[in-house]
């Protein structure tokens, strides 16, 4: 392929068609992909294509980014929450454990209390983390001073919510009562 003598890369005429030698030519279409603007557009469109298998390849990760750091940090280390129903209404327990998650916290088992009934709800906390038993506590309307620590090692989880007679008392309970008088 000849090149002209005076070539000019900001001569925009360069770029819009073939040499005139390989005009009417059989080999145009290899002189169209031999063209610089041919080029650019092939490399552009691969790097448009690379960053779009990247983003949809990462795109839980960047989505988490998004959320602040504190809600983050609590969503990857939430605590694991035992609900025990000590009312005899697991429907009521149901209920709870739908309104804990829906807070933040991972909900890993439902069962029905193996002490018995209970007249109040009560929080337990099993691992430490007596500051996410308080702000559970907040959650669901519990006084702060039911919120106990009994630290147990053999557990796989951190916090334990008894349900008592007194559930229609908790917050999960006054919004639903609130929506029916609506």
């Amino acid at each position: 392929m000849k090149r002209a003598k005076n070539f000019d890369s900001t001569n925009p005429s360069l770029f819009e068609q073939p040499p005139p030698e390989l005009r009417g030519d059989k080999k145009r279409l290899s002189a169209i992909f031999q063209s610089r603007k041919a080029k650019s557009v092939i490399v552009i469109t691969a790097l448009a294509l690379l960053a779009t298998v990247y983003l949809l390849a990462n795109k839980d990760t960047i989505i988490l980014k998004k959320e602040s750091s504190e809600n983050l940090e609590f969503y990857n280390n939430a605590p694991e929450v035992e609900v025990l129903d000590a009312v005899g209404n697991m429907k009521a327990a149901q209920f709870i454990t739908n309104y804990i998650r829906s807070k933040g916290f991972d909900v890993v088992e439902l069962k029905k209390n193996s002490e018995g009934i209970e007249d109040k709800s009560f929080i337990i906390d099993r691992s430490g983390k007596f500051d996410d038993a308080k702000r559970l506590a907040l959650e669901l309307g519990i006084l702060e001073n039911k919120v106990f620590q009994k630290l147990d090692p053999k557990l796989y989880l951190d916090i334990t919510v008894v349900i008592g007679k007194d559930f229609r008392n908790l917050k999960a309970f006054q919004s639903t009562k609130e929506r029916n008088k609506n």
